[in-house]
């Protein structure tokens, strides 16, 4: 299923439950995807050479760029990862630019992390894609008026990942 030229949707995965893994697995079976995984206990001073070498690697045509966690979670060290995959998701939006057409947050922690770390406070939502996976637009902050997706780690059908970045696709037209 081809969904058209209207550029790369970018998912910052935190959430490690089944449900996640499985809307992800589902995504990559239909989808160009690429991942890149932070590693158990990845600090972002040290993932961020391989982000770089990764997304420089990137062939332009995907659909999807991923970064998620390992499923092995340090227990203790949810919060820091958090952290670390919303500061890679912003570096990856400053390194793809106007290539990237919106961003799907998953897991709450997460996305919390990136609206902090960027600055945004409000987030208008427009669709309610699934029950409680809401698309919507970035209001403030420096990636204002950037389409995105929330989506908790224990919400959504399995092809729920794949409906958000259809619908960000769809969105920036």
């Amino acid at each position: 299923l081809r969904t058209g030229p209207s550029g790369t949707a970018l998912a910052v995965i935190g959430s490690a439950s089944a449900k996640t893994a499985g809307q992800v697995s589902w995504a990559e079976g239909r989808l160009r995807c690429a991942a890149f995984t932070l590693q158990p206990g990845g600090r972002t001073a040290d993932a961020l050479p391989a982000l770089k070498t990764f997304l420089g690697n990137l062939g332009g045509d995907e659909d999807l760029i991923l970064i998620r966690p390992t499923p092995e979670i340090t227990a203790g060290a949810e919060e820091a990862t958090a952290a670390s995959l919303a500061s890679l998701g912003r570096e990856a939006l400053h390194a793809l630019g106007d290539k990237i057409c919106g961003i799907l947050l998953s897991g709450g922690d997460t996305a919390a992390a990136f609206f902090d770390g960027s600055g945004a406070s409000s987030l208008a939502p427009l669709d309610e894609i699934q029950p409680l996976i809401m698309g919507g637009r970035i209001l403030d902050g420096e990636f204002a008026g950037l389409p995105a997706v929330t989506k908790g780690g224990l919400i959504g059908e399995e092809d729920g990942i794949f409906r958000a970045v259809r619908w960000l696709k769809k969105e920036r037209n």
